[in-house]
C-alpha cells in the first residue's frame, strides 16, 4: 500500500458557465437540498447567488459508540534514517511531455486532478477576475473541453468521481459552495451548498455519495447523488475524509481536527448509515488528514500532540495494530490532504514543500525537498508521483518507483 499525504495550496477559481464556443442554455432541475434536522437550506445550481449563513443544529450520536484499542505503540526514529532522492521521469516521455507542455501554458493559479482510469486530467486555472476548467486527453495532451466562469473561486479540491462520471471541485473564501460538472460534457451540474471553507472531500467507492469537511471545527456533511436531485445531510464535524472500501455498508474515516473534551479520539470510523463509531488512536490530541488504503486494510493519519508536535501514524484495520513507520516525528508539519495509493509506498508532502516516501514495510525510502511544490497528484497505477505549485510552478513527473 501506498500513503500519500500532502498539502495542496490554495487556488483561486471562479464559476464556471457553458463550454467556450457555446451558447449559454440554463437546464431545468431540481433544486438539491441540504437536510441539516431542523433548517432545510436550497441549493442553486448553475449560478452563484449570496445566502445567508444557517445556524446548523448540533450533531447528537444515535448509537452507543465502539472504541478500538491501540494495540502497539507508536514507535519513532528522532531523525530519518538515509533515503536516496527520488528520481524525475523525462519531460521528454511521451506519456508525459504533451501534458506538461499543455499546464505550463496556464498563466494563473492552478488546481490538478487525474482521472480514475488514468487518462485524463483535469485543470482548474485562477486569476483576479474569473477561472476557466479544462479536460485534457494525457496521452495526446489535446483539449477535450474548457469551460470559463465570470467570478473567482478560490480553489482548495479538485477530485473526479470514481467511476470518472464527475469532477467536483470545492471551494473557500468569499464563495464557499461546491461545484460539479459533467466530464462527459463539461456542463456544470450542480452548486452545492457548504457555508465553510471546503478543506476536503472524498467520494463513496460506488461514487453515489460525496463526503466534505471544513475548516475547523467545520461541519461533516453527506451528499446523496443516488437521485438526480442530490441532498446533503450534516453528519458531525470533520476537516479530512475519505471512505472505507469492500464494506457492505457505507463506512467513513475521519480526521476532526482538535478532540473535543467528549471525544476519545479526534480519528474515527463512521457508519454513516447507524451513526456507531469506532475511534483509532485514542487520546489523540488533534489530527488534520485520514486516509484509507484501496485495499480497505490501512488507516493513516497525521496527528499532533498539544504542543503541535506532528506524527505520520497508519493503523491496521483488520489486525487491529499501528504499523511502525521510520522518522514519523514531523515536528510542527500540516497537511490538507492524505492518500493511501496501491504500490506499497507512503508518500507525505509537508507545507515546507518536503516529501518523504516510506515503503509498506514503514521504510523511509526517499526525500524531496522542493519549496516551490504546493500540491501533488498520483497516477491510478501507482508509478508517476506529479508535483506543481501555485503559480507558474512546472508540473513535474516523478518515478517513485525508482526512488
Amino acid at each position: 500500500m501506498i500513503l500519500l499525504l500532502g498539502v495542496m495550496g490554495c487556488t483561486a477559481v471562479s464559476s464556471p458557465t457553458p463550454m467556450v464556443g457555446e451558447p449559454h442554455q440554463t437546464p431545468t432541475m431540481t433544486m438539491p437540498e441540504l437536510i441539516t434536522g431542523n433548517d432545510t437550506v436550497t441549493v442553486s445550481p448553475f449560478a452563484i447567488a449570496s445566502k445567508t449563513a444557517t445556524t446548523l443544529p448540533p450533531i447528537t450520536a444515535r448509537t452507543p459508540i465502539t472504541v478500538t484499542s491501540v494495540l502497539t505503540p507508536s514507535k519513532n526514529l528522532a531523525t530519518p534514517s538515509p533515503a536516496s532522492d527520488l528520481r524525475l521521469a523525462a519531460a521528454a516521455d511521451p506519456v508525459w511531455r504533451k501534458i506538461i507542455e499543455a499546464v505550463g501554458a496556464l498563466e494563473g493559479f492552478y488546481t490538478l486532478a487525474i482521472s480514475p482510469d488514468g487518462k485524463l486530467l483535469a485543470a482548474v486555472e485562477n486569476d483576479d477576475t474569473d477561472s476557466i476548467v479544462y479536460l485534457w486527453e494525457i496521452d495526446t495532451g489535446n483539449l477535450i473541453w474548457s469551460t470559463e466562469s465570470d467570478r473567482p473561486i478560490a480553489v482548495t479540491k479538485l477530485i473526479f468521481s470514481p467511476d470518472g462520471n464527475l469532477l467536483v471541485v470545492g471551494a473557500g473564501g468569499a464563495i464557499q459552495d461546491v461545484f460539479v460538472w459533467d466530464v462527459a460534457t463539461g456542463e456544470q451540474l450542480y452548486q452545492l451548498s457548504y457555508l465553510e471553507y471546503t478543506v476536503d472531500m472524498a467520494f463513496s467507492p460506488d461514487s453515489h455519495l460525496l463526503a466534505m469537511g471544513g475548516v475547523y471545527p467545520g461541519s461533516l456533511v453527506v451528499w446523496d447523488f443516488t437521485d438526480l436531485t442530490p441532498t446533503g445531510t450534516e453528519v458531525g464535524i470533520g476537516y479530512s475524509v475519505d471512505f472505507v472500501p469492500n464494506s457492505s455498508t457505507p463506512i467513513l474515516a475521519v480526521a476532526k481536527g482538535r478532540r473535543l473534551q467528549s471525544d476519545i479520539s479526534p480519528v474515527y470510523l463512521l457508519n454513516i448509515q447507524s451513526n456507531q463509531r469506532e475511534y483509532i488512536f485514542p487520546n489523540t490530541f488533534y489530527a488534520d488528514g485520514v486516509a484509507i488504503s484501496p485495499d480497505g486494510q490501512i488507516l493513516a493519519a497525521l496527528t499532533a500532540n498539544e504542543e503541535g508536535e506532528s506524527t505520520l501514524r497508519a493503523w491496521h484495520l483488520h489486525d487491529k495494530r499501528e504499523i511502525y513507520l521510520e522518522a514519523s516525528e514531523l515536528g510542527l508539519a500540516s497537511t490538507q490532504e492524505l492518500t493511501i495509493s496501491p504500490t506499497d509506498n507512503i508518500i507525505l508532502l509537508t507545507k515546507g514543500g518536503t516529501l518523504l516516501v516510506w515503503d509498506a514495510t514503514g521504510h523511509l525510502k526517499g526525500i524531496l525537498r522542493d519549496p516551490d511544490i504546493k500540491g501533488f497528484l498520483l497516477t491510478p497505477d501507482g508509478r508517476y508521483l506529479l508535483t506543481y505549485g501555485l503559480y507558474k510552478t512546472p508540473l513535474k513527473a516523478w518515478d517513485i518507483l525508482q526512488a
